[in-house]
Formats: C-alpha cells, structure tokens, sequence
C-alpha cells in the first residue's frame, strides 16, 4: 500500500469507531426489534497532537458521509442481538491528490446481557455486559479505505439510571414521570493487528424539555494503549436534540415508540487522529 494509503488508512480507523456507543443498558423484551438508521456526516482539515491542532499536510481535507443500519432483537428479556451494517462515502484531496470511494464499510455484531440482581430495579438501574465483534468486510486497500482488514473484538460494561418523578393523575392514580437518564459504557477493545488495543469509554445524558423532546449530550472517548501498537485516542464531546414517541426508546418501556435525533460533535483531544467535526442525524423504530 502507498504512504497515502496508509495515512488514508489510519485516518479511517478513528472514523470507523466514530459513535462508540454500543446499545443500552435498557434491553428490549422478547421477541422485541428496534431499527435505526443512523447518519454522520464527518469532515477534517486538522491533525490532533493532543489538545494542539495542526494542518494537514499539503492542505489536506478528509470527508465522510456513514450510514449505518442498526438492528437489534430480544432474544429474551435478558439477552439482545445486535447488527450494524455500514455503507460509507469517503473523499481526501490535497494540493497533489484527490480520491474518492465509497461501499460497504466494517460490519460489527454482538450480544448484551442483563446482569440479574436481586430486588433491583431494572426498569430505573439497569447493568448490562456486552460482547462485541468488528468484521473485516470493507475494503482497506481502497483509497481512501472503507475497512481495516483485520478483526476487533470487545467486552464492555453498560449502566444506566432513569431519574424520576412520581405523581397522581387527574383519576388519582400515582404516576411516575422520567424526568431524565444517564448511561456509562466502559470496556477493552482487542486488536487483531495494528494500530494499539484501545479503552473504550462512553458517557451519554439527557434531560426531558417537555412535549417528548429532550437535551441530549454525549462524551465519545477511546485511549489508545501504546504498549501493544500504535496509539490512537480520541475525545469527541456531542450535544444535540431528541424526541421521543409515547414510550420512548431510551430508557426503555415495553411497546411499540419512535425516535428522532441530531446532534453535532468535534473531536477536541487525541493522537494520531483528525480534529473532525460531525453531524449526526438518525431515526429509530421500536416494534
């Protein structure tokens, strides 16, 4: 592969972990799906060295458009199946090149499992364990690349807690209301080949405004370990707006509800990685 292709490379690995979030500590009941389509638009002419920004070489920019279907299916009530598929459109031009591809990227799979504990409250205080594994499907001799050609595989983590309010209704009847939620991932990431195996942190909140519309942020973060390979590490702080059918899909209630969402984000730390700035927008179903 060129120099160019490698550095092509290279860039594309952070972007193919961009959202790191995995699911929710909130798993669906059996026989439940939940569809979303997820779209980000990424785009960089900034190199990270921790907090410090440099150009790319020659004027460099890099673009993405992702899509990403993510399917997940309740087993049971306990255990989900998840599938992301990928499709994206990729550009880098310089004062001396300027290529484009675009094709299936790296497809990932997995489980969650909803740890049991006793008189715990699953609906408010969810902890899960997820088991994750990235497929070599995109081609990472592209340029710039879709894929990575090598498989990652990952154990995470997942909490969750659902602030809320009780209430009465207008007929007397006491109801509770969420007022807001946080979640926490936190894992480790096993590299088939280079670049380094990696940390994975994931922080997400939202507050409910009124009239199923909610603020929504979120902190992306992986730490690259440099004693098994190239490190690469990056924080992407996101911020954005969410609303919610009757039901909502995070946290999770049993029935059918809907999701819309669009939030922005930049990268403002990291090694060996671009300081892009993103736009998300997705849509999600739950039947």
């Amino acid at each position: 592969m060129s120099t160019i292709g490698r550095r092509l490379t290279f860039v594309c690995v952070v972007l193919l972990a961009a959202q790191n979030c995995w699911a929710s500590a909130w798993l669906l009941t059996e026989r439940e799906i939940q569809l979303e389509l997820y779209t980000n638009y990424y785009q960089a002419t900034d190199d990270l060295s921790g907090f410090s920004l440099d150009s790319k070489p020659n004027d460099g920019k890099y673009e993405e458009v992702r899509y990403e279907l993510k399917t997940e299916y309740g087993f049971l009530d306990n255990l989900n199946g998840l599938l992301y598929v990928p499709f994206k459109w990729a550009r880098y031009e310089d004062d001396n090149v300027d290529m484009d591809e675009h094709g299936l990227s790296d497809i990932r799979f997995g489980l969650t499992y909803r740890l049991p504990m006793r008189n715990w409250d699953y609906g408010r205080n969810p902890l899960a364990l997820a088991l994750i594994a990235k497929a070599p499907t995109g081609d990472g001799d592209s340029q710039p690349a879709l894929g990575q050609d090598q498989w990652d595989v990952e154990g995470r983590m997942l909490w969750g807690y659902a602030f809320r309010e009780s209430g009465d209704t207008d007929e007397g009847d006491e109801e509770t209301d969420t007022l807001g939620w946080v979640g926490l991932e936190a894992g480790y990431r096993w590299r088939d080949e280079e670049p380094a195996d990696q940390i994975v942190l994931f922080a997400e909140g939202a507050y409910h405004l009124g009239g199923g519309i909610s603020l929504k942020g979120e902190l992306d973060s992986v730490i690259g370990l440099s004693s098994t390979g190239d490190e690469e590490s990056y924080l992407i702080p996101r911020v954005g707006l969410m609303y919610q059918g009757e039901h909502g899909l995070s946290p999770r209630v049993p029935g059918n509800s809907w999701q819309a969402r669009v939030m922005v984000g930049r990268a403002v730390w990291g090694e060996n990685t671009s300081a892009g700035t993103e736009v998300v927008l997705s849509l999600g179903v739950r039947f």
